[in-house]
Formats: C-alpha cells, sequence, structure tokens
C-alpha cells in the first residue's frame, strides 16, 4: 500500500512538471497542475481499497474538454442533450413468489412482477414497507429465503456473475470521495469495472452526459450540491452501460429543481429501452414519469400494474365540469335521471357532474346535451391523479 502511494505521489510530481513545460495552452497546464497539487496528499486516496489495484496514470488522467451535450435548463423538456444512449431491446426484470425473511421477521412476502424493457417501474410505500430489501434481492446483493428472479431470462440466483454486468444498483444513501473532482471520481470506478483507454473516456463522457453534469465534470465535488451529488452517484451507476436499474430512493433530500432533473433523467433512461425500478416512499415523485407503479404494505406488494390498467381498475368515478350559456338551471332537470349520474352541483355557471362512466360514456353524455338544445360553453373532464386513485382504492401508506 505504501509503495503504490509513492507511486502515486512521484506520477503527480512528474506530470506537474510535464504538464509546466509542455506546448499545450497555459490555462490547460496550469488547471492540471493546481488539480493534481492540490491531490498530492496521499490520504487523499480511498484508504479502504487496494491502491495497488489501480493504474496510477488513469487515476488523474484529464479528459479533453467537453461542448455541450447537457440540458442547462431543467424546466425546457423539450430540449435534448446529445447522449440518448444506444437502445437495449428484449430485456425485463421477472419476480415470481420472493420472500426474504430476517430471523422471525418476514420482510417481503410472496412478491410478484414483471417489468419489460423501457419501462420505468414506481415501488411505493412507505418505510419499512421492504422496498429496500426488494431492490436488494434484485440486485443480487441479498439472498431471499425463496423466490425466482430473472433478469434478461437469465436466473438471477444462479447466474449471478452473468447478471451483475447488466445491473446498475444505486443505494438511498452513497458516500462520495469530497476532494476529488467529478471527473476523477468516475474515472477511479470506471477503473473497478475495468475499462481502459478511449472505451473508458466514452464511458465517462456519456454518463455525465446522461446525468447532465457535463458542465461540472472539472468541479470538485466538495463545491457541488445535495442533487448534483445524487447525480454523480447515478452517473457512476450508469458507468458499465447497465440494461437494468434499481434506484433506491434517489429522490430523498432533493429540492424542487432537484427533483424535476431527476424526473426527466429517468424518463430518458426509460425512452432508451432500460427496466427500471425505482423506490419512494413519496407517491407524487414517481406518479409523473412512471409507466407502471406498485404499492408495496408490511412486505406485500398490494397493487401493480401499468398506470392505465390502474386507472382502469380504480378511477371509478370522474368529476364533470360543464358550464352552460343561457339557461344556468336546465342542466339540473336534464340529468336528474340520467345513467351513471351520481350528483349534481353547481357553482355559479358552472356545474361540476360526478360521473360513473368510461370515455365513452363520457362522449355520450356530451352528446345527450346537445341533443337537448343546451348551450354548452366548456365540458371538461380532467384525468384523476394517481394518488387520488390510490386513496380511493382503500391503499394505506400512500403519501
Amino acid at each position: 500500500m505504501r509503495n503504490a502511494r509513492s507511486a502515486v505521489a512521484r506520477w503527480r510530481s512528474a506530470k506537474v512538471a510535464s504538464a509546466s513545460s509542455s506546448a499545450a495552452p497555459p490555462t490547460l497546464a496550469a488547471r492540471t497542475s493546481r488539480s493534481c497539487q492540490r491531490r498530492r496528499r496521499s490520504d487523499r486516496l480511498p484508504v479502504a481499497t487496494d491502491v495497488s489495484r489501480w493504474n496510477a496514470r488513469t487515476y488523474c488522467s484529464r479528459p479533453p474538454t467537453h461542448v455541450g451535450g447537457y440540458r442547462a435548463n431543467p424546466f425546457d423538456v423539450s430540449s435534448r442533450f446529445l447522449y440518448l444512449g444506444r437502445p437495449v431491446a428484449g430485456v425485463s426484470i421477472q419476480v415470481k413468489d420472493l420472500r426474504v425473511d430476517y430471523d422471525e421477521t418476514t420482510a417481503v412476502r410472496d412478491l410478484s412482477l414483471e417489468v419489460p424493457a423501457g419501462t420505468v417501474y414506481g415501488l411505493v410505500g412507505p418505510n419499512g414497507a421492504g422496498k429496500t430489501t426488494t431492490l436488494k434481492a434484485l440486485a443480487t446483493m441479498l439472498e431471499p429465503t425463496y423466490g425466482e428472479i430473472r433478469i434478461n431470462g437469465m436466473d438471477a440466483l444462479k447466474e449471478r456473475e452473468k447478471v451483475r454486468p447488466i445491473i446498475g444498483f444505486m443505494p438511498d444513501y452513497s458516500p462520495v470521495y469530497s476532494d476529488l473532482t467529478v471527473w476523477e471520481y468516475l474515472d477511479l470506478y470506471a477503473s473497478a469495472y475495468k475499462l481502459r483507454g478511449e472505451a473508458k473516456r466514452k464511458r465517462i463522457d456519456d454518463s455525465l452526459a446522461q446525468a447532465w453534469l457535463n458542465e461540472k465534470r472539472d468541479s470538485m465535488i466538495e463545491s457541488l450540491s445535495h442533487g448534483m451529488q445524487q447525480r454523480l452517484v447515478l452517473a457512476k451507476t450508469l458507468l458499465h452501460d447497465p440494461q437494468v436499474l434499481f434506484l433506491d430512493e434517489p429522490a430523498n433530500g432533493l429540492d424542487p429543481i432537484g427533483r424535476i432533473e431527476l424526473r426527466n433523467i429517468l424518463r430518458d433512461l426509460g425512452q432508451q429501452g432500460r427496466a427500471v425500478i425505482v423506490s419512494s416512499h413519496i407517491l407524487t415523485e414517481l406518479s409523473d414519469f412512471c409507466n407502471a407503479m406498485g404499492i408495496m404494505e408490511r412486505g406485500v406488494l398490494v397493487l401493480s400494474g401499468s398506470i392505465e390498467e390502474i386507472r382502469k381498475r380504480f378511477a371509478t368515478r370522474t368529476e364533470l365540469y360543464i358550464e352552460l350559456f343561457g339557461n344556468l338551471t336546465a342542466l339540473d332537470l336534464v340529468l336528474k335521471d340520467y345513467p351513471k349520474v351520481a350528483s349534481i352541483t353547481r357553482s355559479g355557471k358552472r356545474w361540476e357532474v360526478s360521473f360513473t362512466g368510461d370515455e365513452q360514456e363520457t362522449a355520450n353524455l356530451l352528446r345527450f346535451l346537445h341533443d337537448q338544445k343546451l348551450c354548452v360553453v366548456s365540458f371538461h373532464r380532467p384525468e384523476k391523479n394517481m394518488e387520488d386513485i390510490f386513496l380511493e382504492s382503500g391503499v394505506k401508506g400512500v403519501s
């Protein structure tokens, strides 16, 4: 260990000297020199790791200046960063009868689900519901009591060494080395994945682009906001280009802008064809960008399905907002005995009609009002949000 650290220190000293005398632009040489001098102390290397495994020259290598490739405005959903990732086809997560016991406590009980490629699946539940245990079991980090887990058709329990290279796991808390730059941090982990040369450089560039961190590639990690550090951990998770992602509470502690950025990043990952499971104890964090969702309570997956399936199953009643011109009292008389009209209330010129029909029956209702010679100024059928649907379904533990 001591020899390895000495070698790193000697190499850094040599790099400082060569950088000062090279023909590179003064700004780049000065920046490289200052960067290496800041990190000359050997105690800034990760002491828990066998440093001799790392290639010292690779450890402090500097990337070429990268132009563009990131979305500057987190609210600008229409713009796209340059790197869109390679499409991943045919990947899915299949789980059957998964159970995880801790001594006499059952953390996960008989869980079954399937997540096709291109799906962002939101796993929601209160703290202690079993979400983290589930994700660790799916990521082959925890041995289940029994059950079946298949990743891309492979048995994750029997073929772990084949499955792990296509899996990315982001824990709810992941420490970072604050005295490294963003590039050096990713460079360190890329070496752990045995990436070398141009292939490593490209994967770091791609991961930075996917996590919207290109403009921070040379920044010290300690200068990053909490949201940016979360995105850095996500970039690290994407380094080996995983086809399946398990993200445990990635929005924890983020401010509103950080949540918007993360939401758009995860939506992009799903559009690239990856299968993603992301957990949270807050439903509203996930309902805006997930294709499918599941609710966990006390280790049991009590509800699961695509967003559309859940809406059809539980959105049994919707509110119609109707505004008339002319005879404002006529609507009450016309709809008094109309099928599937549960209640009618009036507020000024607008009527609120509680209706249990589907979309086709809603269209028939509008046609009926026209046939009754009513002058309809506005007719609005708002889509219920997932929080309202889950609350009406009687599922507990949703916030």
